[in-house]
């Protein structure tokens, strides 16, 4: 017979058990607090908080072996002084991170437990409220390598010095470019949105830029800083409530006037006559009235030439692969599908699939990706259509190198989550005709809801063709 401490033990137990939780459930495991302890002596850094929270359902019972854990999420929170100077700020992210990410190696799996970090710096004012977002926020996978994570704290340190008044950077483990993943940059002005564009040109990184009534896209690449003065002075016209311009997109520009003012047709005009594009890159744009009535028309009046039948350009500077004529279409053994996240602007989205060769010899697409929206049931979305990328895109031949990724365009227009739809939780792919389908998580990947994409019932996809590299888009890595 059991002695009475053991006996109280075993009812303590099965008390909490009935009452559904189990002891120290939402305690962080000790590894992760030694590390957060740790971390909270290194110079620049003036606290850490460690919470725990459950993500899921309690795992089934595994007869005979130990049980796992409920699911759960740890979130490592570590506040930088805002004094740093750039380089300073790095180092304490890189020495913190590691310290991090090495206690969360020693969590035991069975714990069932991510964990995540962000570090974050000040705090500014909301209109509601004397506290508000951290005028800088970068957050991490643990496994992202800790120089671009650095990277990134040092880019929101320096824009900080340059006027920005808020600074959010995501970095995740797979790289998306040469920097960051991605970055969102708040500016007070049009003026100061100019002088962080110029600032992000300087350091060679990409900005997507926000000031009132403006935005401008291009996270992962260097602003062009004449589109950035073109959307500026679009949102400074009469009766514009605001502009938006993402790379790669047409300039969208909504109105306060009433269909048929004069300062419609005055805003037309006014951007068919701005010398900014041309016939061999041209840029549409898309006017919005106060009844969200649309008119369209080409930048400069540089109409392209006609829609004819073409493939997908390389970005400007793009040293393109070698092609193989000898080297086969690629087969479903040779390639690992992806979707490394996505973005969004003014009520679209912006994502993108890769397709990396894990062969050890070339092999070649030439198709648009066949894609199929899944909520988390497996089912299709309903009433799904997909459109041209662009008028007159065609597939063209890519030959992909070993090791390299070749990538795939998929975009929308935001849908409502209001009601709590199924969102989109796995995109079924078949990369061309005569490979099997493969079906690729979405959920949790930048840009997207814990839950998944807003690609919901009567959604409408433009999917471009299997390309090298996209202009606004991080090339795959």
């Amino acid at each position: 017979m059991p002695s009475l401490p053991r006996t109280l033990l075993i009812a303590t137990a099965a008390a909490l058990a009935l009452a559904g939780c189990t002891p120290s459930a939402e305690r962080p495991p000790d590894e992760i607090r030694s590390a957060a302890d740790a971390v909270r002596e290194l110079d620049g850094v003036l606290d850490v908080d460690v919470t725990r929270t459950t993500v899921g359902e309690p795992a089934p019972q595994n007869f005979g072996q130990r049980e796992e854990t409920t699911p759960s999420r740890v979130d490592a929170r570590v506040e930088l002084a805002e004094s740093l100077d750039p380089a300073a700020a790095g180092n304490a992210v890189t020495d913190a991170q590691r310290l991090l990410a090495a206690a969360s190696s020693r969590v035991d799996p069975l714990e069932n437990i991510t964990v995540s970090a962000e570090f974050f710096a000040g705090s500014e004012p909301s209109e509601n409220s004397t506290t508000g977002q951290p005028w800088l926020s970068i957050r991490t996978e643990l496994d992202a390598e800790p120089e671009r994570v650095a990277e990134a704290t040092e880019y929101g340190y320096e824009l900080r010095a340059t006027g920005a008044e808020r600074v959010s950077l995501g970095v995740t483990s797979e790289a998306e470019g040469p920097h960051t993943a991605w970055a969102s940059v708040v500016a007070s002005s049009a003026d100061d949105l100019v002088t962080l564009a110029r600032k992000a040109v300087e350091l060679d990184r990409g900005a997507d830029l926000e000031a009132p009534g403006i935005r401008y896209g291009s996270a992962s690449r260097p602003p062009d800083l004449a589109a950035v003065r073109l959307v500026v002075a679009a949102a400074g016209r009469p009766d514009v409530r605001n502009a938006a311009y993402v790379a790669g997109q047409p300039l969208t520009i909504q109105s306060e006037a009433a269909p048929g003012a004069q300062s419609l047709a005055d805003l037309r005009s006014w951007l068919e006559a701005r010398r900014f594009a041309t016939a061999d890159r041209p840029l549409a744009y898309t006017v919005l009235d106060a009844e969200y009535t649309e008119s369209t028309g080409w930048v400069s009046g540089a109409v392209p030439a006609a829609h004819a039948p073409h493939t997908v350009p390389l970005p400007a500077g793009t040293k393109a692969w070698p092609d193989d004529v000898t080297a086969p279409a690629c087969a479903s053994g040779h390639l690992r599908i992806a979707w490394p996240g996505s973005d969004a602007a003014t009520g679209h989205r912006y994502g993108l699939l890769t397709a990396r060769n894990v062969a050890r010899h070339a092999c070649a697409l030439e198709a648009v990706p066949e894609v199929v929206p899944l909520n988390d049931a497996g089912r299709g979305q309903d009433d799904v259509s997909i459109e041209p990328y662009a008028p007159g895109v065609v597939p063209g031949r890519v030959v992909v190198p070993p090791g390299e990724a070749a990538s795939a365009a998929v975009e929308w227009g935001a849908m409502s989550t209001v009601n709590d739809p199924d969102l989109t939780t796995t995109l079924r792919v078949v990369p061309q005709p005569g490979t099997a389908a493969v079906e690729v998580p979405v959920s949790e990947r930048p840009g997207s809801s814990p839950g998944g994409l807003d690609v919901l019932d009567g959604a409408v996809l433009r999917i471009s063709p299997w390309v090298q590299a996209l202009e606004g888009y991080s090339p795959a890595r």
